[in-house]
């Protein structure tokens, strides 16, 4: 979470969002019950975070594969 940390605080001013690549989900779902926000749903076969995220990282932290980062 360090390094997620030291992003997030780069981007208080919520230029950047958190992004799901889809070459690299699996699609697995761990990161919709990890959004405490809600915000994370399948849009057919890929995960998407929707424009309203506040960054918290958490969603971040649940993905196995490391598909999701700030963009």
């Amino acid at each position: 979470m360090a390094l997620f940390q030291i992003e997030k605080s780069k981007n208080k001013d919520k230029s950047e969002n958190m992004e799901i690549e889809s070459d690299l989900c699996g699609v697995c779902e761990k990161c919709v019950p990890a959004c405490p926000h809600g915000l994370i749903k399948r849009v057919g076969y890929s995960m998407k975070v929707d424009k309203d995220c506040v960054n918290c990282g958490e969603c971040y932290d649940s993905c196995p594969l490391g598909a999701i980062f700030l963009e």
